[in-house]
């Protein structure tokens, strides 16, 4: 086996080379390398160049393989609940409105100080502020600290607030979710939100 390697080898390196300079070889993993690198580069201004996605690009940061891997080993309801931090789109009152499928007041219905958005129920509710120090040691957290937060504290986080853990909307304050309703479905009737989950 090795006399055989050592004659493939021999004739490999006796191949002419093409071209008018002198040429050396260039090893597969360098190739690769460079095409891994120009292929990140391509990403990442092809996400700045976006258009639009104002709340996906303050809490995602950038492409990044450490999360995409730690995403594709969470379970489906752990994704849906990080996926639903990342973008926006989460059944919470100022979301809803946005898309024309909730018909109320959007104030949060915690602080009731702010517009119930997933970027202040996560970063700045005071109501929330507990939780938010149990899982990343800080009464309040920027846009950017999420982007590098990791995707365990983002599924404690997101079962810990309403970002898509259903409990908590159904515990939450019955008199405020009897006003709070969308319109959705079939036959446009009125469903509360503990129906989106």
């Amino acid at each position: 086996m090795v006399k055989l390697v050592d004659k493939l080898a021999r004739q490999a390196s006796a191949t002419p080379l093409l071209g008018p300079e002198s040429a050396l070889r260039i090893p597969k993993c360098s190739v690769r390398e460079a095409i891994k690198n120009w292929a990140g580069v391509q990403h990442r201004r092809a996400w700045i160049d976006l258009p639009g996605l104002r709340h996906g690009k303050l809490f995602i940061g950038g492409p990044c393989k450490k999360r995409a891997d730690d995403l594709l080993k969470l379970s489906t309801h752990q994704l849906k609940m990080v996926i639903a931090i990342y973008t926006g789109h989460s059944p919470v009152s100022g979301h809803l409105s946005s898309v024309c499928l909730f018909d109320g007041d959007p104030v949060c219905r915690f602080c009731r100080m702010e517009t119930e958005t997933v970027q202040h129920i996560i970063c700045c509710c005071e109501a929330l502020a507990c939780q938010r120090y149990n899982v990343f040691g800080r009464l309040t957290v920027e846009p950017k600290d999420i982007s590098t937060a990791s995707v365990r504290d983002l599924c404690l986080s997101s079962s810990s607030s309403v970002v898509g853990d259903s409990l908590v909307w159904k515990n939450a304050q019955k008199n405020d979710m009897k006003n709070r309703t969308f319109f959705g479905g079939g036959g446009g009737e009125n469903k509360t939100l503990t129906s989106i989950f």
